[in-house]
C-alpha cells in the first residue's frame, strides 16, 4: 500500500489550523462499543481537507492506531492515545493529499454504552490547493 509518513500537526511555513470551531465540519462518525475493536471508513477522494482530527463523544476511547489511506497509495499511521469524553486529538495536516479512507483501531473498556468517535475536518479552499 505504501510507506507510513511522519506525523505533523502543522504545515510548513507556520500554517496552523484555524481556531474558529465553526470552520470544522463533521465528515464521518464511528460507533464504538465497549472493548477493543476497529472501524473502516471510506472517504470521497474528491473532497479536499487542510486538517483532520478525532473527537470522542459519549465515552473514553483509547485510539491505538489511526491509519489514513491516501489516493496516491501512501499511508499515514497515527497514535492518538486516550481521548476522554468530549476531548479531541491535535489537528493533523493532510493538505495537498486526497484522503481515500481510514481505519481506526481502539479500545473502550470503560464504555458500557455505545460511544462515538467523530472525524472532523477543515476544508481546503480553492486558493489553498496547489
Amino acid at each position: 500500500m505504501g510507506a507510513a509518513r511522519p506525523v505533523s500537526s502543522t504545515a510548513p511555513h507556520g500554517e496552523t489550523p484555524r481556531e474558529n470551531e465553526a470552520e470544522w465540519q463533521r465528515i464521518a462518525e464511528l460507533a464504538v462499543e465497549g472493548g477493543a475493536g476497529s472501524g473502516r471508513l471510506p472517504m470521497d477522494p474528491e473532497r479536499s481537507f487542510r486538517f483532520i482530527k478525532l473527537r470522542s463523544r459519549h465515552g473514553d476511547v483509547e485510539v491505538y492506531r489511526w491509519t489514513l489511506h491516501f489516493e496516491d497509495g501512501s499511508l499515514q499511521e497515527l497514535s492518538i492515545n486516550c481521548l476522554f469524553e468530549g476531548t479531541e486529538s491535535s489537528p493533523i495536516l493532510v493538505a495537498g493529499r486526497r484522503l481515500k479512507g481510514m481505519v481506526v483501531e481502539y479500545d473502550a473498556p470503560r464504555t458500557t454504552h455505545r460511544g462515538v468517535l467523530e472525524i472532523l475536518a477543515q476544508p481546503e479552499t480553492v486558493s489553498q490547493r496547489r
